[in-house]
């Protein structure tokens, strides 16, 4: 894990963490709620509610209304979310 994380670095990605997989590893294309994401990382909704505001101040994540429940949030990639996400999926398969 530590060459990806210097090779993200390297790609423009040094803030990435190793805890921050749990957000990029199972967000869908589209957005996913946190509970979804907490369900697929297996982590409360409380860790990973702390991992995507990390993700949020540092630009990587945003949070939308869920058109479906106007109570939720949907989390979703940012452009540079997604070009981590792409990066790291570059260097896995390297």
């Amino acid at each position: 894990m530590a060459e990806v994380h210097r090779r993200l670095a390297e790609e423009g990605h040094p803030e990435i963490r190793p805890g921050h997989g749990c957000v990029f590893r199972f967000v869908d294309s589209e957005g996913s709620r946190l509970t979804e994401l907490a369900e697929r990382a297996g982590y409360t909704k409380q860790a990973v509610g702390e991992v995507a505001a990390d993700l949020e101040a540092l630009g990587y994540v945003e949070r939308v209304p869920d058109p479906e429940d106007g109570r939720a949030k949907i989390i979703r990639l940012t452009d540079s979310g997604r070009d981590a996400l792409a990066a790291a999926q570059r260097i896995f398969t390297d």
